[in-house]
């Protein structure tokens, strides 16, 4: 699985989706972590950390808040199959009555 962990871009807000310690926990599972450059800044931690833990850094191609990481596009499930399965598929359609 690929994780990526964004910079925060709002105004004082410090924390981080990742500490080092938890990009340790999951590239030693075998997951692959990007984390924004200077996403730790605000909790203390610089990239060096980060790479130390085993991720990769990268930096945003522009500089709004809608930024692309340059990053293979993520691919999601329909929304149906999301509810294949359960509960919610097995129960009639009430809209008519």
């Amino acid at each position: 699985m690929r994780v990526g962990v964004p910079k925060e871009i709002k105004v004082h807000e410090y924390r981080v989706g990742l500490t080092p310690a938890s990009v340790a926990e999951l590239t030693a599972a075998g997951h692959e972590v990007i984390v924004e450059t200077q996403a730790g800044c605000g909790i203390d931690f610089d990239d060096a950390d980060y790479v130390d833990a085993g991720a990769r850094i990268a930096t945003a191609s522009r500089p709004e808040p809608s930024r692309n990481w340059s990053l293979a596009p993520m691919r999601r499930a329909p929304r149906a199959a999301a509810h294949r399965g359960s509960r919610l598929a097995a129960m009639p359609d009430r809209s008519s009555t």
